[in-house]
């Protein structure tokens, strides 16, 4: 059985189980989480790109053909002729390519294909973290902005708490999720009405009265600038509003797993479409005004350890 969590926070208790529990990750000073933001070249203040340029792109082909070599070497080092390193490289540097290719042709490509995967991913996650999600979500109410919902692996913990909330902005850009976003609507029939899709970004949104609720599921990965994600968010909460978030994150700075994240990073960025598997999500959570509070479950598998947790917006 995983350890249980107990922790008062914003006037409620709440016990979260998961496979292990750290307080901090560790401690850092506004100064330190300033220069890791920074070192990492993606997180500065500029505004990016979801799709890699062409030298990201020719990064990530470098770095697939040196991994698939390297492999090659490495398994058979008496028996490394060019001949053999070319038909067991080739495949590796030929899936390169594509996805270079695919990543100068536009953004669309990504998208069919997050329209198909992203469903699946996100299912399993959720049958890992249901019990941590349901507990955190417990007190959900009021208006609600569920950002970058892909295909709504939210909906049922709304359903759950239908009753208490008067609306849910589902805000998913990428047009070709929506689809099965309504039909996951429709199969949620307590929820369904107060529910309304939205394409726009969230520097459109408009904020009306302001939304008590913001859901932050898996999504400041793929955020071209997560830092002016954070202010818009803080531009749409009332005061007192909550923040839900789970994100993997980077692992802790300088230590092998970090190294390991920051050396794929390329391959994984074309991969997932625009997924930064070494962003450091956590800190910049930390860097904002609002009360917070976090639980890490590092499972063990590829991107890298997820956290979770509520923030709150003070109410001065």
């Amino acid at each position: 059985m995983s350890p249980t969590c107990s922790r008062w926070f914003d006037g409620e208790r709440f016990c979260i189980q998961s496979h292990l529990i750290k307080e901090e990750y560790p401690p850092l000073s506004n100064e330190e989480i300033e220069f890791r933001l920074n070192e990492e070249g993606r997180d500065d203040g500029k505004t990016y790109e979801r799709l890699p340029s062409k030298k990201g792109w020719v990064r990530g082909l470098v770095a697939t053909a040196v991994v698939g070599v390297g492999t090659l070497t490495y398994l058979y080092p008496m028996e490394m002729l060019w001949g053999a390193s070319f038909l067991i490289a080739a495949p590796l540097i030929g899936v390169g390519t594509y996805l270079g290719l695919a990543a100068m042709i536009g953004k669309r490509v990504y998208d069919r294909v997050a329209a198909v995967a992203v469903p699946f991913v996100m299912s399993n996650l959720d049958t890992k973290m249901a019990r941590t999600r349901r507990e955190l979500l417990k007190s959900i109410r009021g208006r609600v902005i569920d950002v970058g919902c892909a295909t709504g692996c939210y909906l049922r913990y709304y359903e759950e708490r239908h009753e208490d909330i008067d609306e849910v902005v589902m805000l998913e850009p990428n047009l070709g999720m929506h689809k099965a976003l309504r039909d996951a609507i429709d199969r949620h029939t307590n929820i369904a009405r107060k529910c309304r899709i939205s394409a726009e970004f969230l520097e459109n949104q408009e904020r009306g009265d302001g939304f008590d609720w913001v859901v932050l599921g898996n999504v400041m990965c793929e955020i071209p600038d997560p830092k002016a994600a954070l202010v818009e968010v803080n531009r749409l909460l009332t005061k007192g509003g909550r923040v839900y978030f789970v994100e993997h994150i980077a692992h802790p700075h300088g230590s092998f797993g970090a190294r390991l994240q920051n050396l794929l990073h390329p391959i994984w960025f074309l991969l997932s479409g625009g997924c930064n598997c070494n962003r450091r999500s956590l800190d910049m959570l930390k860097q904002t005004d609002w009360s917070l509070i976090y639980w890490l479950h590092p499972f063990q598998y590829f991107p890298g350890p997820f956290v979770s947790g509520l923030a709150v917006k003070k109410d001065y």
